[in-house]
């Protein structure tokens, strides 16, 4: 926890440093979330830091089709994983002659800039919210 202050503080769970490979990032910290969500719970990743710091790389928002596999970010990798998961769950349940399970699959894409919440979602950029303290 970093404190900033006499009434900022924040809390969180996992810091990287630079030369952190995206699959140890993966793998430590967002695998068990996505699995979880298999489980009836909410998962929420959340990438802070300063402009050029890497948020877009290590969150693999730049849509850049040419990245190859291992640079991959984390938004591409739990979406496979969220499928796969599901695939694999339907075939299990297939190879036992047990009923197919349902799956509901909902996501939100945010950001936050300066004071401003934007669903990137919305093409229309009407819902923009703000904060205020």
């Amino acid at each position: 926890q970093i404190v900033l202050g006499k009434d900022k503080a924040f809390t969180y769970d996992y810091v990287y440093d630079v030369g952190t490979e995206q699959n140890d990032i993966y793998n430590g910290c967002i695998e068990t979330l996505v699995e979880g969500c298999f489980h009836g719970l909410n998962a929420t990743v959340l990438a802070y830091g300063q402009t050029g710091s890497g948020k877009t790389y290590t969150m693999g928002t730049g849509f850049d089709v040419t990245v190859l596999p291992e640079e991959q970010g984390m938004i591409p990798r739990a979406v496979r994983h969220i499928f796969t998961g599901i695939a694999t769950r339907c075939d299990e349940a297939k190879r036992s002659n047990l009923s197919l399970p349902q799956f509901e699959v909902t996501a939100q894409f945010l950001e936050l800039y300066n004071e401003s919440i934007i669903d990137l979602f919305d093409t229309t950029r009407e819902n923009v919210r703000y904060i205020y303290e």
